[in-house]
């Protein structure tokens, strides 16, 4: 309803467990457009996804998006924390599954608002708040993950379990590791993104 005051007009889509009816229109009445359910279905999240993103902008003769590879330098010398960032079979199939011009419509949502509840994250550390902390480690987990960051994912799992533990000794380990693979992360989900919505 924040959002909706603001003059906002983003899709917002509820994810939750409860099933009933009588929640599907507490949700509707909240102004958001629609409802998925967990576990989650993936076809159900591809059709949502698809009623709610608008079609991107004619791109002409534009090339689809290819997932960067490492050159063959940094082959040779093996893997590192930045060619491992992101997992090229889950974002070829998300592409596959959702279409090039969503793939980069939901790219350019993700990248703003990762970046915002990763500033959110870091404060509720500073202020040791762990139960935020642990909220925003759970969703950004979830929607980076989705995207191919599989490792920075399974750090922020670790980081949430830790946060919801109140062992700050345990986040403070993890968040290092977690800015370090975000930093990659985020910049090789930039170099796909072929619009302006992040910028």
């Amino acid at each position: 309803q924040q959002i909706r005051a603001a003059g906002d007009p983003v899709p917002i889509i509820a994810l939750t467990a409860h099933i009933g009816p009588e929640q599907g229109e507490s949700y509707v009445a909240a102004a958001m457009q629609d409802v998925v359910h967990k576990p989650i279905d993936k076809a159900e999240l591809i059709q949502a996804l698809k009623r709610w993103l608008p079609a991107a902008p004619p791109t002409g003769d534009m090339p689809a998006t290819q997932v960067e590879q490492p050159d063959q330098a940094e082959s040779v010398a093996g893997p590192t924390a930045k060619q491992q960032c992101l997992d090229d079979a889950t974002l070829k199939e998300l592409m596959e599954d959702i279409g090039e011009d969503n793939f980069q419509r939901a790219l350019g949502i993700l990248l703003p608002e990762s970046k915002r509840r990763m500033q959110t994250l870091e404060a509720a550390w500073q202020q040791r708040d762990l139960n935020e902390l642990a909220n925003e480690a759970h969703t950004l987990s979830s929607s980076l993950s989705s995207f191919g960051a599989k490792r920075l994912g399974g750090i922020l799992r670790e980081l949430e379990h830790a946060a919801a533990a109140q062992d700050e000794t345990a986040v403070a380990q993890l968040l290092p590791q977690m800015s370090e693979q975000y930093h990659h992360a985020h910049q090789a989900l930039t170099r796909l993104n072929t619009t302006d919505e992040s910028k």
